[in-house]
């Protein structure tokens, strides 16, 4: 996990990714397993240069595959002519040492290998260069297709084959899982976007609907007042005044709503806009991040906005922070967001302020309370501030 000022940590590959990565790596091990397996065959024999080379070299290639501090497999990808490399190692190996050679078994998960990590017009050249560099071991040593035993002639042939056409359904079953979560992900975007619009219809006829039909009867009568008792139509005028303002406000509230929920983003990409405005106002650096979250339902996204926002402000005016980290931690029965600051520190509890009628505190503990969670804000060590937000992660819990 890294963040740099308001970046966000970075996003888990995506399923069908790191599938396709756990089963690739599967083939660089099973090959690191067939030369462990070799060397162990070749144990009281005197082992010549050439094999510890070519060993060290399969070995070596092998681990770049597996270790995860460098994209290796994705290199590979993007630069098919390293991948040309490997087998070239694996067809002179066979060339000098002969394919009854020990090393043998792992040169089998190269063919593996090429059909997995490429389209089949980049995986078929590579495979038929390991194929023929197969035969032309043959030859080298006076070996003949015809006289070869069958195992040769036709067994290690297929196997090639055969592991390629598995790299390649690999490749393809995983392209196309991605291209279904891809669908999926775009239907639950759509189905969503849909609540928040049923919402928003909802949300107008209740409150700016009936307001906007209000001030449209005052309206019409408006001339006849006018006309009749100027008094009157004085009122109605102001009372049109009155009512104009609160449509407005009520259209903000609206307006402001559907844009901090924004149900088509993820929480966290919000959370990082929200650190990254609110740095550029008040040049105090904040960063986001978060350990275990995917996502969360549109009422505690909106939730954990308000009360970020809030600490936000709070620290804006009270804290002469310089810094402010927010992180959210969920598991499979609570979700966390903690607002820490490195300010002068809270001077009272949470109590004692809402005493006080801070209602921007207050609003917070009644925000988390009405989720059936918590709102705890407390020093942070000898300076600064936390505020600790804690609430379940499952809807159901919120209505026991």
């Amino acid at each position: 996990m890294s963040t740099s000022g308001c970046s966000l940590v970075e996003s888990p590959m995506p399923v069908a990714n790191r599938l396709f990565r756990i089963i690739v790596q599967s083939a660089f091990l099973i090959r690191l397993m067939a030369l462990m397996l070799a060397c162990a065959s070749s144990v009281g024999r005197q082992l010549t240069t050439g094999f510890m080379l070519w060993g060290v070299l399969l070995g070596a290639s092998s681990f770049l595959g597996l270790t995860s501090r460098i994209d290796a497999i994705g290199f590979v990808m993007r630069h098919p002519a390293l991948a040309m490399i490997d087998v070239a190692i694996v067809v002179t190996m066979l060339s000098i040492e002969g394919p009854d050679n020990v090393l043998m078994l792992a040169t089998l998960p190269t063919a593996l290998l090429v059909g997995a990590l490429f389209r089949w017009t980049t995986a078929l050249p590579l495979l038929v260069v390991l194929e023929l560099g197969y035969f032309g071991a043959l030859a080298a040593h006076g070996v003949s297709v015809a006289d070869a035993p069958y195992i040769m002639r036709v067994g290690i042939p297929f196997i090639y084959l055969a592991m390629a056409a598995i790299g390649q359904a690999i490749n393809y079953g995983t392209s196309q899982l991605t291209v279904a979560i891809d669908a999926l992900h775009r239907a639950q975007a759509e189905k969503t976007a849909a609540l928040e619009r049923a919402r928003l219809a909802r949300d107008m006829h209740d409150s700016l609907g009936k307001t906007l039909h209000g001030i449209s009867l005052t309206a019409a009568s408006l001339p006849h007042w006018i006309a009749t008792d100027s008094d009157r139509a004085s009122a109605l005028a102001t009372q049109l005044g009155a009512h104009s303002e609160v449509a407005s406000q009520e259209a903000r509230t609206l307006l402001t709503g559907l844009r901090r929920t924004e149900t088509d983003r993820p929480l966290l990409d919000l959370l990082v806009e929200r650190c990254s405005q609110w740095s550029q106002r008040t040049k105090v650096l904040a960063r986001a991040t978060a350990i275990g979250l995917v996502d969360v339902d549109d009422e505690t996204r909106l939730c954990i906005l308000s009360v970020v926002d809030e600490a936000l402000e709070n620290v804006d005016r009270h804290a002469a922070a310089d810094s402010v980290q927010v992180e959210v931690t969920a598991d499979s029965q609570r979700l966390q967001v903690s607002i820490i600051d490195d300010g002068v520190g809270i001077a009272e509890s949470i109590d004692g302020a809402v005493g006080r009628a801070r209602y921007g505190l207050l609003g917070m503990r009644e925000r988390a309370e009405s989720f059936a969670g918590d709102l705890s804000i407390t020093r942070n060590g000898s300076r600064g501030t936390r505020v600790l937000l804690s609430l379940p992660r499952n809807a159901e819990e919120r209505t026991t």
